[in-house]
């Protein structure tokens, strides 16, 4: 993990409030978080990015689980490296403190963010809900008329 750099160029540390907001026009899609000393920060990322970080926190957060729920997710096509946007996620798990080290690659650039156990779950929940809002059979919400009994 992190093999690009030996540390994070940039360090947010324990973080909290972590949302999502989806731009669907320009396919990107933000996480946000409150940092050390409340700073808040914002990082635009791909839908590829996203949908890694949210697979690694299934394999984190469900391991028994997770094999199964994965192969039945849809993926997310490959896009190009933009300038300035997430690309890649990197999970970390520390089994001792049940916490997790996120790092987002931009470029060649990394940063990083800490989130305890609760905030892991928030977090895969949001990403579960953003990216298949309809299921994991795909992103479509189909409406079935009501059955006539």
């Amino acid at each position: 993990m992190m093999n690009k750099r030996n540390a994070p160029v940039i360090e947010y540390g324990p973080c909290s409030n972590l949302l999502l907001r989806q731009d669907k026009d320009n396919n990107v899609i933000y996480l946000s978080g409150v940092g050390k000393l409340s700073n808040q920060w914002v990082h635009p990322t791909t839908q590829r990015a996203v949908h890694h970080l949210w697979f690694s926190l299934t394999h984190l957060l469900f391991p028994e689980k997770a094999n199964k729920v994965t192969s039945m997710a849809g993926t997310a096509m490959i896009s190009a490296s933009q300038p300035g946007i997430t690309s890649h996620f990197e999970v970390k798990r520390d089994p001792q403190t049940n916490s997790f080290v996120v790092v987002g690659w931009i470029g060649e650039h990394l940063w990083s963010f800490h989130i305890n156990g609760e905030n892991a779950h928030q977090l895969w929940t949001a990403l579960d809900r953003l990216l298949y809002p309809a299921g994991w059979e795909g992103t479509t919400t189909t409406h079935r008329p009501p059955s006539k009994t």
